[in-house]
């Protein structure tokens, strides 16, 4: 809910970035789902997302795209290393 306060978004980046750099991840627009486009936490949701990862440009229709490209950049490049 905090994550959706237009008011809160300069300090969650904040906190994002000072984690960041700890190792650890933070994901700026709420839960990971927020970032994902799924609507709820249980098995036939993720199923379903599994699912539709199998299909053409599915990557880059996710909701924050970017945000996901920077996770795995991130990961990629050795989280404590950034």
């Amino acid at each position: 809910m905090m994550a959706a306060m237009p008011e809160a978004e300069k300090p969650i980046k904040s906190i994002h970035m000072k984690l960041r750099n700890q190792g650890i991840w933070v994901w700026t627009k709420g839960a990971i789902e927020e970032h994902l486009g799924l609507e709820a936490k249980n098995e036939a949701t993720w199923s379903g997302f599994i699912e539709r990862c199998k299909g053409q440009n599915f990557v880059k229709n996710l909701p924050d795209y970017d945000g996901i490209m920077a996770l795995c950049q991130w990961i990629i490049d050795g989280s404590r290393d950034t």
